[in-house]
């Protein structure tokens, strides 16, 4: 009588072997993957700025900017964006108190879409106020538009046209609403700034 002849296949050491070689690629490649994200939602950001400093440039070249000046002004010449009433988008990181989810259907916000997928979130009727050193545009970028564990980036556009991060606010940095002085003032917070957020591109 014939033996069966042996079923080709993996043995259980083969597949040992196979799961610790998978597993070490992971570990290898997992740093590297880990950088190119932080590196795309870092340069998200860093272009959704962007468009915001053009528009400020853009309307200065065309208006007096001025304490009246408010970031709904600058919406006209942010060519590449859509309004959006109905997102969810995430707040600031690592902040005990405040809301951590901020919704685009709120009257008293603005929510634009960019072409990147980023949306920009700013009080609607937030203006200058004054042009002192310290008057600024408050916004939030939200790099993936949506809520997840990709946290939002808070920023200051101060009248001078400097932009500056949570993280580096000039201290007591100020903006009007509706004509009345907001408070409190805006304070620099490293907390305020994503792990994954830097200034160096």
């Amino acid at each position: 009588m014939r033996r069966p002849s042996a079923q080709p296949g993996f043995t259980l050491s083969k597949l040992l072997v196979a799961t610790v070689l998978v597993a070490g690629i992971g570990v290898s490649i997992y740093p590297t993957l880990q950088s190119a994200t932080t590196q795309r939602v870092n340069s998200v950001v860093m272009d959704s700025v962007s468009h915001v400093s053009n528009a400020y440039q853009a309307y200065r070249n065309r208006y007096d900017a001025g304490g009246h000046t408010r970031m709904q002004d600058l919406v006209q010449f942010m060519g590449a964006s859509q309004k959006d009433t109905v997102s969810e988008i995430d707040g600031y990181p690592n902040i005990s108190s405040g809301q951590q989810t901020l919704s685009c259907s709120n009257k008293d916000v603005t929510c634009l879409r960019f072409s990147n997928g980023a949306v920009v979130l700013f009080p609607t009727q937030a203006a200058f106020g004054q042009t002192n050193e310290n008057n600024a545009l408050p916004f939030l970028v939200d790099p993936d538009g949506m809520v997840s564990s990709v946290k939002s980036v808070g920023f200051a556009l101060y009248y001078s046209g400097q932009f500056r991060s949570g993280g580096t606010y000039l201290p007591d940095t100020v903006y009007y609403e509706n004509g009345q002085e907001a408070k409190p003032h805006l304070n620099p917070n490293p907390q305020y700034d994503p792990h994954w957020f830097t200034w160096d591109q």
